[in-house]
């Protein structure tokens, strides 16, 4: 059966599969860039300031927990 004579019903719940689809994709795609550009952010500011990037969380000084 060609696609334009599926019955109204198959049609809208696969054009609504495909919407989820591409929104999910576009969640993926901004988290992992995200991720990716966090990594780089912390990477340049480690080589930056290598003693301030050892420090606790706390503020401590006592290194990672």
């Amino acid at each position: 059966m060609h696609r334009s004579h599926l019955p109204a019903q198959k049609r809208k719940a696969r054009a609504g599969i495909f919407v989820v689809a591409i929104l999910t994709a576009i969640v993926v795609v901004i988290f992992v860039g995200r991720n990716i550009w966090h990594a780089e952010v912390q990477h340049e500011d480690h080589m930056q300031h290598p003693a301030a990037a050892s420090a606790s969380p706390s503020g401590t000084g006592n290194g990672p927990v």
